[in-house]
């Protein structure tokens, strides 16, 4: 029996209004270096960022050439969005475009250049009618960005920089199109490489890797509400550091004013809930510490509030955390501008020697959210050793907007469901405590400061050491003294492949959100009644050393959970911190024992293997272990390893069904290449027939009801390995018998006798609970619990006649019209349009009873 609920577009009530006006003003990063090469395409000649671009007239007597393209231009007083400065709104308004190609087809733009390494950037802006385009963008010979281009309309972006290296004198720059529309191109900036182009060492490791790494946070809390909304996250959080401040300061949206009052705020709303996040974790530190550490810097903007006298108890408390007898790190979060940190940085050098200045720097690192005062900059011209993570320029180009800016900054891949304020509503603001309720509204991105302090976890997916391996907070690569953006190729939540420097932080989307969701339950859940992260564990190392060709195994043994919940193991390769471009095959992908021989080269290569551990609790947690493989020829000679086994994951059959058994093997090829299976029966209460016994693919059939253990293994003719699947077998059910299913809980009897099954023989959707009183019934725990979103049932039953009884209640919703919903059963559409609330109010119970023919 197939039961489908599908959601009705959501139209929702006006709740949220946000007005912004958003300009950057003051000193922008240094122009760009000698050599580098502006064109405005079909326009002026204009200067953006002190950097001069050529007119289309200049570019085209000055090696540029151009063909298939036909040429636009046109002025409007319409706004762009986001809004460009008047010299970048120049550039958007003329283009080159390819009418009517075919897919893969478009325009070229070839530009003489001396051989050399060169960073691309290309300006597309919207100018016809919504997402009326998408394109291919290829670069000497190499597509370096896939789909881009499909933009609302008068919406713009620019896209890149893209790192390309030419051999020929001539950089060929291709803009095809995707599927739809005309390529079209409206400015280029080609910037040479030149020195900085070998990162700096990796700091030293703190001496004691488990210590908590400390967090120095500069915040220009009150001009936009991101500011409190990473706040409270990280108060949700705070147990995983040590926070050696909480500095309020200025920024180019909040020039002459701090707002200390503001960090108090949220503290007083985290001392609420305190004992409650205690009983989940340990280390969530004391109000009164917390309160110690807010501090605030000069209410001066940017380089006005350096120098002489311009010392504040921000900047002071960042000189006295650095100089503590402290073998960590001083990881500094940025959320503003940065002149609290230029500001103890000239101090140190104005009173300290060029040993101890040095020795202060080497302790600092730090991560801004792009340039907000004209004071970054100047700590990198100044102070170029200071470890620091930036996207200079553009918010919207910028590595850190990944966390939830498609909407406003204009791009896809993601799943913007999980950043919209309908998701805080349901599980940050609305009965999730004090602090959650707290959390302000989303107005243009949410937590666009998070990814500061993202970086610095120490359960992420990342290493703070070392910004180019990727995590939550973004990856980086070391590019002109800094480490900046990079790209990541990621498959979006539409299916398609998409290349750029925001996936590295959206590509772990579902997880950050996921845990966060869970630490809001943490604020008033009991530890019963929430969810916990996995403890994935390594067998063997983190670090291989290996031959070309040889076998390496990875091994997940001794991971738990913390709530008994089954976990679901992933390997895979992150290739682009490696340094080996072709693909690894990684047999038993999804099982605890994986493994893959390493690719035959000829120099050595780096790989970074993922381990994913997601446990299966609500909402579902990952954890992560990376594996560095370095290939090194010459290491010596694979010897033979035992076969890896899966039998794949545990699965429910009813009589007289059989169960398919599809595990997985894999061999080194050693001694001689044979490999011998055989699928065994261990327990059970009636005997087993398989299809094929000697097969990785094939059936059981049983003799009666009940859980039976059954066994793969596999040998090489040396060494041999197994593993085990269970499988329950349920009776089918007598005629007249009953099966009822809690949705979204546990198994539960009710008063009347009916046997609740945990809820099973699903697809799609998430769960929810309450522990509020039904009214109009006495099973209440039938319906406290609900699944939301799509998804579907499939219900082993026998050909016949039922009744299906369908148990709502509305438990979240508070007023008519907020959830309308259809339910199909057996493709048909057999209830349409439910408003519970409508029909009954909240939490109340409702019942639905169809008549059903399963054939």
């Amino acid at each position: 029996m197939s039961i489908d609920y599908a959601p009705r577009p959501f139209i929702p009530t006006l709740r949220r209004v946000a007005l912004a006006i958003v300009s950057l003003v003051g000193a922008l990063p240094a122009a760009d270096p000698p050599g580098t090469i502006g064109i405005n395409v079909n326009g002026p000649a204009v200067t953006i960022n002190g950097t001069p671009w050529r007119s289309w007239s200049q570019a085209l007597s000055s090696g540029l050439s151009v063909s298939n393209a036909t040429l636009w231009s046109g002025t409007s007083s319409s706004p762009l969005s986001p809004t460009p400065d008047a010299a970048t709104r120049t550039v958007l308004e003329s283009a080159a475009y390819r009418p009517g190609p075919a897919n893969g087809q478009g325009l070229t733009l070839s530009q003489s250049v001396a051989n050399g390494t060169y960073d691309v950037s290309i300006w597309v802006v919207e100018n016809h009618q919504s997402n009326y385009r998408d394109m291919d963008l290829r670069i000497e010979g190499q597509t370096v960005a896939s789909a881009i281009g499909d933009l609302p309309r008068l919406a713009w972006r620019s896209y890149g920089p893209y790192r390309v290296t030419v051999g020929d004198g001539a950089l060929t720059t291709e803009v095809l199109r995707r599927s739809k529309g005309d390529p079209h191109l409206s400015g280029m900036l080609i910037v040479p490489v030149s020195g900085g182009s070998t990162p700096p060492p990796p700091p030293p490791p703190p001496a004691d890797p488990s210590a908590r790494p400390r967090l120095f946070v500069l915040t220009d809390i009150s001009n936009e509400p991101d500011d409190a909304e990473s706040l409270v996250r990280l108060l949700c959080y705070s147990n995983e550091f040590d926070i050696d401040a909480l500095v309020a300061t200025t920024s180019v949206h909040l020039r002459d004013a701090v707002r200390p009052d503001q960090i108090h705020g949220h503290i007083d709303e985290y001392a609420k809930v305190r004992g409650n996040l205690l009983l989940h974790a340990s280390g969530f530190p004391e109000v009164a510490h917390l309160k110690a550490r807010v501090s605030q810097g000069i209410p001066q903007y940017g380089m006005a509030g350096v120098g002489a006298g311009k010392d504040s108890p921000g900047s002071e408390a960042l000189i006295t955390a650095a100089d503590r007898a402290d073998g960590r790190p001083l990881n500094i979060s940025v959320w503003g501008g940065a002149n609290c940190l230029a500001q103890a940085l000239w101090k140190v050098r104005a009173t300290r020697s060029s040993a101890q200045l040095a020795a202060f720097i080497a302790k600092l690192r730090v991560y801004t959210i792009a340039d907000q005062d004209d004071s970054g900059p100047w700590i990198r011209q100044n102070f170029p050793s200071v470890f620091y993570i930036v996207s200079p320029g553009s918010y919207q180009d910028s590595t850190w907007v990944g966390i939830s800016g498609d909407r406003f900054n204009g791009f896809t891949g993601p799943d913007f469901n999980l950043v919209s304020n309908d998701w805080v509503d349901r599980h940050v603001q609305f009965n999730h405590g004090p602090l959650g309720a707290s959390y302000p509204d989303i107005a243009f991105i949410m937590e666009g400061d998070t990814p500061s302090w993202f970086y610095f976890l120490p359960f992420g997916p990342g290493d703070s050491q070392h910004p180019e391996y990727g995590g939550w907070g973004g990856r980086y690569a070391w590019r002109d003294g800094i480490w900046t953006d990079t790209q990541d190729t990621v498959l979006g939540h539409d299916g398609q492949w998409y290349t750029n420097n925001e996936c590295s932080v959206w590509r772990w989307r579902t997880d950050y959100q996921n845990d966060f969701e869970a630490r809001m339950d943490w604020n008033v859940q009991p530890f019963s009644g929430a969810n916990h992260p996995p403890v994935p564990v390594v067998q063997n190392g983190l670090a291989r050393t290996v031959s070309p060709g040889q076998r390496v195994d990875l091994n997940a043994s001794g991971t738990s959970d913390p709530d008994g919940n089954g976990v679901t193991y992933r390997w895979w390769n992150y290739q682009e911190p490696g340094t080996y471009d072709g693909d690894i095959a990684i047999t038993g992908a999804n099982g605890q024992q994986a493994w893959f021989n390493a690719p035959n080269v000829s120099q050595t290569h780096e790989l970074h293997i993922m381990l994913t551990v997601t446990d299966q609790g609500a909402p579902a947690l990952s954890r992560y272990r990376r594996v560095i493989v370095t290939v090194q020829p010459g290491v010596g000679q694979p010897t033979n390893q035992a076969p890896t086994v899966n039998a794949g994951s545990d699965r429910v059959v009813t009589l007289p069904a059989s169960a398919s058994l599809d595990g997985t093997v894999g061999d080194d090829g050693l001694p001689n290449g044979a490999l011998n299976l055989a699928w065994t029966q261990l327990s059970g209460p009636g005997s087993v027939s398989f299809a094929n016994a000697g097969a990785i693919d094939t059936t059981a059939s049983f003799t009666a009801a009940g859980t039976y253990a059954l066994r793969l293994t596999a040998s090489d003719g040396a060494l041999s390995a197994s593993d085990d699947v269970m499988v329950t077998v349920s009776s089918q059910p007598a005629p007249g018998g009953v099966i009822a299913i809690n949705v979204g809980g546990g198994a539960y009897t009710a008063t009347d006798g009916t046997a609740y099954l945990a809820d099973q023989h699903v697809t799609g959707g998430s769960t929810h609970a309450t522990t509020d009183a039904i009214a109009g019934t006495d099973a209440d725990p039938v319906y406290r619990s609900e699944r939301y979103g799509a998804y579907t049932y499939a219900i082993p039953v026998a050909n016949g006649s039922y009744d299906l009884r369908l148990q709502f209640a509305e438990i979240y919703q508070t007023a008519n019209g907020r959830r309308v919903f259809d339910v199909l059963v057996e493709g048909q559409e057999r209830v349409a349009n439910l408003d519970i609330h409508a029909q009954v109010g909240a939490r109340t119970a409702h019942d639905v009873v169809l008549p059903v023919s399963v054939s």
